[in-house]
């Protein structure tokens, strides 16, 4: 079955989509030697916030365990899905 999106539920994709376009492009200019996944994950937390949006991945919970970032990322994808830390 094709699922097909009214004019509003395409605008709502099209502003968060932009959000998280926003965000990215700051944390990626952030990124450096030395900057903790962590403080990525900090800095996209309070941009996105500020944005007037939530992150997706904070507090979600497959299997009964729940995701504490805000960022679901990894140094030199040295993993999938990695948890941001110090």
């Amino acid at each position: 079955m094709i699922v097909l999106k009214s004019p509003e539920e395409i605008a709502v994709m099209r502003k968060a989509s932009r959000i998280v376009a926003e965000v990215l492009d700051e944390v990626v200019a952030a990124v450096r030697p030395g900057v903790t996944t962590d403080e990525l994950d900090r800095m996209a937390e309070k941009l996105t916030l500020q944005k007037g949006a939530r992150p997706a991945f904070k507090g979600y919970k497959p299997h009964d365990v729940v995701y504490p970032k805000s960022l679901c990322v990894s140094v030199n994808h040295e993993i999938v899905h990695g948890i941001p830390s110090a």
